[in-house]
């Protein structure tokens, strides 16, 4: 099951990250793996700037939530930030804009397929980020950043919804135990295994 995604989250993809930043662009929380922290978990970039240890993580209300996919052919080089070969905005479809799209659709695309991407093992050509919404008042003025999480989160967030026979994920326990999800002040950290991974909790 993957997420619907709505026109403004869509607005908020065409004007993300791939440009440069900007006032009016939505303040983006990125995660630097290579930060060794206390533990050598990584870090949260805050869009300040700042840099916060990821064991100790970052707090807020999730407003809303999106999973995104990029491809590229040549690897991904934040340097020059050069545009995806093939993306999507909703993980079913590649976008209409997008540069050389590898399939018609996500599901049957090769690139989407475990080991496709030859130099991470069994990784997936095709990238998939999540994106939460979170807003605090120490975030600054808006007090709302998009927070940038890589494809481990996805089965600690989702759980069954992303992952056949996975077990219940940290969204769907926000569920049962709060109707209205939105109202529950949550904390992410990173934790570092066999892999970069992230956890979240109230």
């Amino acid at each position: 099951l993957v997420p619907i995604v709505s026109d403004a989250e869509k607005a908020f993809l065409d004007d993300s990250k791939e440009l440069p930043s900007g006032p009016t662009k939505m303040p983006v929380i990125q995660i630097d793996h290579g930060a060794g922290g206390k533990d050598g978990n990584g870090a949260f970039v805050l869009p300040d700037g700042s840099v916060i240890d990821g064991d100790e993580g970052i707090t807020g209300f999730i407003l809303a939530h999106f999973t995104t996919r990029a491809y590229y052919s040549k690897g991904f080089d934040p340097k020059t930030k050069t545009p995806p070969d093939c993306r999507s905005s909703d993980c079913i479809t590649p976008d209409a804009n997008v540069v050389n799209p590898q399939s018609k659709d996500c599901g049957t695309c090769p690139q989407n397929q475990w080991g496709s991407e030859k130099t991470r093992g069994k990784a997936k050509a095709c990238r998939e980020k999540l994106y939460l919404f979170l807003v605090n008042p120490t975030f600054g003025n808006p007090p709302i950043a998009a927070l940038m999480l890589p494809p481990t989160a996805l089965s600690a967030f989702y759980g069954g919804q992303m992952v056949v026979g996975g077990k219940i994920g940290y969204f769907d326990q926000l569920k049962q135990r709060h109707r209205a999800w939105q109202v529950v002040w949550n904390k992410i950290t990173l934790q570092r295994a066999d892999r970069d991974d992230v956890q979240v909790g109230v």
